[in-house]
């Protein structure tokens, strides 16, 4: 009786014929295996290969990424670096202008004070022009020095305190004069400056309070200059102070 069952001699025999005869080796390959197993080798392989076009692709791509990020971050860069550049450069410009605004409130502050000087010097020369057109008559200027030997010699008899002499001292000019109507004699202590403003209007009147304790005599308060301001015209209605803008004076100040 015939075995169904290979012996260890017939199965070696089998295995030699394998390994040696490649056409019996893919016969018995094709007899056990199925044709998804044997295609699979090669579907793994494709799969493979579009794996690594992919991959292939991809890094292609990521280099291109890559690329254009290194160019915006240098574009960033230059770009960074010029906002820098002109946030210096308008660093410089804001200084710039400091010194300007500085530079031309001093000179402004110099032409004020020429201005002034020159206002006060033509006060005290003219004094009797300007005033034609008022109630006052026979205008005769105090000069500084007797201006400042009147004070003190109202200082010593305690007419007036130190503070007040001392404050009085620094009148821009000092007139005496007539009243037309009256006849009267009286002081004008005038305050003189090219834009009249409030303080000068309250200077002229507290140092006319001044005088009249320290000369025993009327004293009109009184600015003039080449323009009042709004503040210093109402305190001007309140106060009674003398304000008087001589025509050329106006001339060189429009201009």
């Amino acid at each position: 009786m015939t075995s169904d069952t290979a012996t260890p001699e017939e199965l070696r025999r089998i295995l030699r014929l394998i390994e040696s005869d490649p056409e019996a080796r893919a016969e018995i390959r094709r007899a056990i295996l199925t044709d998804e197993l044997l295609e699979l080798p090669a579907r793994v392989a494709e799969m493979d290969l579009r794996h690594t076009e992919r991959m292939d692709a991809l890094t292609e791509r990521l280099d291109v990424l890559t690329e254009r990020v290194d160019e915006l971050t240098h574009r960033v860069d230059e770009l960074t670096q010029r906002v820098d550049e002109l946030t210096q450069q308008m660093a410089m410009v804001v200084e710039q202008l400091r010194a300007l605004g500085e530079t031309a409130k001093r000179q402004n502050d110099r032409l004020g004070r020429l201005d002034g000087w020159w206002l006060q010097d033509r006060w005290v020369k003219h004094a009797s022009s300007y005033l034609g057109s008022t109630q006052y008559r026979r205008i005769r200027k105090v000069t500084p020095e007797a201006l400042g030997l009147l004070l003190d010699d109202a200082e010593d008899s305690e007419r007036i305190s130190a503070e007040e002499r001392d404050d009085a001292v620094l009148l821009d000019a000092l007139h005496r004069t007539r009243r037309k109507d009256t006849g009267d004699e009286l002081w004008m202590a005038t305050e003189v400056a090219a834009r009249i403003h409030r303080d000068d209007v309250e200077r002229a009147d507290r140092r006319a309070k001044t005088f009249e304790k320290a000369l025993s005599a009327g004293v009109v308060p009184c600015v003039a200059g080449a323009s009042i301001d709004d503040q210093a015209l109402a305190l001007v209605h309140s106060t009674g102070v003398l304000v008087i803008l001589p025509a050329e004076w106006r001339v060189a100040d429009a201009a």
